[in-house]
């Protein structure tokens, strides 16, 4: 639940005497998510009560599920799912706080008020007859046979950021500090085709996109098509541009995403269907190549140039689609440092 929510809605609701014994009562659950949260705040302080209780203490859930789950989820996920724990991985590339801050309330009010799910579906593009307006950017990730190909598109705007919100606890959300972030880029589309789903079918349904969506900038993960069929492709949707995803352009384009959600350009919807996006955020790790490495592709990691993996068993489609899109825009943004380090050098030695 947003913090918001909590603070501007519910605290006040219970501030009145319900009792001779004072306020109302606010009973919070939840799975461990950042320290930058009402939720820890409350549990960290000595006044409120507080419970741990782990899966393991649950006499429904058995030893043997535990250990599959451990397998499955890696140790930082399954810490924090069912060990109830607040840890973030010394090599996680986003914090926990970075990711909470990436949720976009304001932005898909309009749809959710009108019962609408928060991003537009293929069904709703169908039947709307115009283009939206405005300015978009698409990212498209190919999936190689056990990875998914994923297109996502953002729209260019603004988002509303709250300012130190846990110093003004029960206020009314209109009386908060806030800041205007301009441009930033939410998300109003995302695709996760199915697993085997041909590139010509593929290439067709993007092509389909834009003209549903005035897109300015486009990249693709050219590593998986080659050159020729990139100059069939841009017959038809010439805003569209490759990358090589060699280990330097790895770096380029991810850190470009990295600095975009640092300073808060990048919204995202909260909400059981997409926890994926924030799952594959969470999971991402990266270090520094050590030495000259010989790779499958034959290219070479030059040393101090970061590398990215997530769990056995995982996936971070998503998460590239995601970078691939904010490339273009973070470029043009002035945010693409290529530079740029996640932690200082010290934090390494």
């Amino acid at each position: 639940m947003p913090e918001s929510v909590i603070t501007s809605v519910i605290f006040p609701m219970i501030a009145t005497r319900a009792t001779a014994a004072g306020t109302g009562i606010a009973i919070m659950i939840s799975t461990p998510w950042g320290r930058e949260h009402i939720f820890y705040r409350c549990y960290t302080n000595p006044e409120w009560f507080t419970q741990h209780v782990k899966s393991a203490d649950s006499p429904l859930i058995t030893e043997k599920y535990l250990r599959e789950m451990r397998g499955l989820v890696g140790e930082l996920r399954f810490d924090t799912e069912y060990n109830a724990v607040f840890r973030e991985d010394a090599t996680a590339l986003f914090t926990q706080d970075m990711i909470r801050g990436v949720i976009e309330d304001e932005f898909y009010d309009a749809r959710v008020k009108r019962g609408l799910p928060q991003l537009m579906t293929d069904a709703e593009l169908l039947q709307y007859e115009g283009k939206y307006t405005g300015d978009h950017c698409m990212g498209i990730d190919i999936g190689k046979r056990r990875d998914y190909t994923v297109a996502m598109i953002f729209r260019k705007g603004r988002r509303v950021v709250s300012k130190d919100l846990w110093k003004r606890l029960g206020e009314a959300k209109e009386d908060t500090d806030t800041e205007t972030i301009s441009p930033a880029w939410n998300l109003v589309y995302m695709k996760v085709f199915d697993l085997g789903t041909k590139l010509t079918d593929v290439v067709s349904h993007c092509i389909w996109l834009t003209k549903k969506f005035s897109i300015s900038k486009a990249y693709i993960d050219q590593t998986q098509i080659g050159e020729m069929p990139m100059e069939v492709i841009q017959a038809n949707f010439p805003q569209l541009q490759g990358a090589y995803l060699s280990a330097q352009e790895k770096q380029n384009v991810m850190m470009s995403l990295y600095l975009m959600v640092e300073d808060k350009r990048i919204g995202i919807p909260y909400g059981d269907e997409y926890r994926d996006i924030m799952a594959q955020m969470a999971e991402q790790q990266y270090g520094y190549s050590q030495v000259r490495q010989a790779r499958e592709t034959e290219e070479y990691n030059e040393r101090g140039v970061m590398t990215f993996w997530h769990p056995d068993s995982r996936h971070d489609d998503i998460l590239w689609a995601m970078a691939l899109a904010i490339y273009g825009v973070a470029q043009e943004a002035g945010h693409a440092r290529k530079e740029r380090r996640v932690k200082t050098d010290s934090e390494h030695e």
